[in-house]
């Protein structure tokens, strides 16, 4: 790859209602007696204010288009509407707002708060668990950012702002059009959303010489529970970090499958026709201090062979480099220093039966436990951007305590969990933003 001489960093990033783990709430009401009268409430109260958002509201009731706005960004079919072995048990949301402004957003989540029904926000729809825009439980308000998706690029300053609902593939197409000399080090996927990804970290191919994603941003703007906006200064900011840029835009090209003579227009792309095709997946995710023993790739390689591994897919994420001198505590993201390399497993499969989707499934789930012994322990490490309700999930009625959400939080975050739940607290005290694996708050 050819190094170039600087790394763009993200002056501002929109990252709306803290996603994706403080946010993708979740409704425990009933049904029966108060869905109705909230959503019609929910409705008016949108529509009654100064900057009304009433032709941005898509419902099951009254838009042709509710079925579209809502599969756009699935990238999971195993939850896709047209999944029954999956899609059955899980619940839609009543309404999908699709905001074009900041205001537009803050009237969402006042008015859905004050009405009773709780948010989840989708950025990139890329959730392995469908956890941001489909829900174990009670009915619940859709907030999709697919219209808050502007990047602008200031090449003299070597940064960029960039709103969270704008996919890899825009954000990397603005940079290119802007500089070939400037990069910004994020996923290969070119359909990610970028608030979802950089919550969680966000690893890409530059990760051992400038970080994960979220090293690399100045600044973001944030709507709380209250409606507030808030940034840097409010949040307490992360560290600028300079740092020599690596040319990377003809990596994305080829890490997403399109062809070799390509140019990155390419990336502009409707979503619908990017070269990556999407199976039902599960995911799960391993971290290795010591190399794995033969043994162990011996038995991974016997596993995958079988016929319930179906289209498996292991990936070795190297670390050390940068992620070695970045702190755990930097940011959420905990596994810097003494980890070898991240192990990100995958099962994919066609078909509706519902016996296929367990196959597989218990095929993934055997495969995790046979790689105890060689892996990180306590507590055994997990990416949160590889989301896996295996670990463990809230409890519907919203009232989990930290201590039971320790138990897959820690995986995720190691010792920033509680700093986390803190922040938490003092964001969203009484826990509006939830879902099956949010962050609990833990007062002071």
């Amino acid at each position: 790859m050819k190094f170039p001489t600087s790394l763009l960093s993200l002056t501002r990033f929109l990252l709306l209602l803290l996603l994706p783990f403080f946010s993708s709430a979740w409704l425990d009401v009933s049904v029966a007696t108060n869905t109705q009268p909230q959503y019609h409430d929910l409705l008016h109260c949108l529509c009654s204010q100064e900057d009304a958002i009433c032709n941005l509201i898509y419902t099951a009731q009254n838009s042709t288009a509710y079925a579209s706005v809502l599969q756009f960004s699935i990238r999971n079919p195993r939850f896709s509407n047209n999944n029954a072995s999956s899609s059955s048990s899980r619940t839609k949301p009543i309404a999908i707002v699709t905001p074009t402004t900041i205001p537009q957003v803050q009237s969402t989540v006042l008015c859905s708060r004050k009405h009773g029904l709780h948010l989840r926000v989708r950025s990139g729809g890329h959730d392995f668990e469908g956890a941001s825009y489909a829900s174990l439980s009670s009915p619940f308000l859709l907030l999709d950012l697919v219209n808050l998706r502007n990047v602008t690029v200031d090449v003299p300053s070597k940064s960029a702002w960039a709103q969270s609902g704008a996919v890899l593939a825009e954000v990397y197409h603005s940079i290119a059009s802007a500089s070939r000399t400037l990069a910004f080090p994020a996923g290969l996927c070119p359909t990610v959303g970028l608030g979802g990804h950089i919550s969680g970290g966000g690893y890409g191919t530059t990760l051992r010489k400038f970080g994960m994603a979220a090293d690399n941003i100045r600044d973001a703007l944030l709507v709380d529970a209250d409606g507030r906006v808030l940034d840097r200064a409010a949040m307490g900011g992360l560290k600028e970090e300079d740092c020599k840029e690596m040319s990377w835009i003809e990596s994305v090209l080829h890490f997403a499958n399109y062809p070799s003579n390509s140019t990155y227009d390419v990336l502009l792309k409707s979503r619908t026709d990017s070269p990556i095709s999407f199976a039902k997946l599960k995911a799960k995710s391993d971290y290795v201090g010591t190399p794995l023993p033969e043994s162990a790739l011996q038995g991974i390689w016997s596993r995958v062979h079988q016929v319930e591994a179906g289209a498996a897919l292991l990936h070795l994420i190297p670390h050390g480099g940068m992620m070695s001198r970045i702190s755990d505590s930097s940011t959420p993201y905990p596994y810097r220093a003494g980890t070898v390399y991240k192990i990100q497993y995958y099962v994919a499969w066609s078909g509706e039966q519902k016996e296929v989707e367990e196959r597989h499934l218990g095929w993934i789930r055997k495969l995790h436990e046979f790689l105890t012994p060689f892996v990180s322990k306590n507590p055994r490490g997990a990416y949160a951007n590889s989301r896996d309700l295996d670990l463990g999930m809230n409890d519907p009625t919203g009232e989990t305590s930290y201590e039971q959400a320790r138990v897959w939080g820690e995986q995720y975050f190691k010792h920033n969990f509680e700093r986390l739940a803190r922040v938490k607290a003092a964001i969203d005290p009484s826990n509006f933003f939830r879902n099956e694996q949010s962050v609990p708050p833990l007062s002071m």
